[in-house]
């Protein structure tokens, strides 16, 4: 196991998908964790307390929200190296496309007609945006990783933390 962690394929590939993954179960810690609170607690306490289920979120919005925070992030990660590149133009256009459902979503609940009712473009375009938000980071997160794995910074850092290493261990 410590030779597969030690290999480009898990510091690139696998490391930014445990990123990734860290990253959904923190930012949608609200929905699962009040699912099985609601679920397996509450629901023996209060009579009659359901858990509303994701159409919910969906309906509120909340998953958009999630999905700016995966964009943000993205975003982020693309600037870091350079200003204006494929991925952060794509993070632009996936955030104002994510903020004109969500404006959607916020005047759809203001109007009394669809309290009721959810729309069918802010439920498609809650996930598209939402699992689209995901790969981008994923590929971002890879890219990033790839770079830094692959680029003669690390790797005269990793043969002066060897030449170190044997100066240290030829010393005892």
């Amino acid at each position: 196991m410590e030779k597969f962690k030690e290999t480009d394929f898990y510091k690139i590939y696998v490391s930014s998908l445990i990123n990734v993954l860290f990253s959904v179960i923190g930012n949608t810690v609200g929905i699962w964790a009040g699912y099985l609170i609601i679920s397996f607690i509450l629901d023996h306490l209060i009579v009659g307390l359901r858990w509303p289920g994701l159409l919910a979120f969906i309906k509120d919005g909340a998953i958009l929200l999630i999905s700016f925070s995966f964009l943000t992030t993205a975003l982020y990660a693309s600037t870091r190296r350079l200003k204006i590149n494929f991925f952060n133009s794509v993070s632009v256009i996936l955030l104002v496309v994510n903020l004109g459902f969500y404006i959607r979503v916020i005047v759809l609940k203001q109007n009394a007609d669809y309290k009721e009712h959810y729309d069918g473009y802010v439920l498609i375009s809650s996930y598209v945006i939402f699992y689209f938000s995901l790969v981008l980071l994923y590929i971002i997160l890879a890219r990033e990783k790839y770079i830094e794995n692959n680029s003669d910074t690390q790797k005269g850092r990793n043969s002066s933390y060897l030449n170190l290493k044997s100066n240290f261990n030829s010393n005892k």
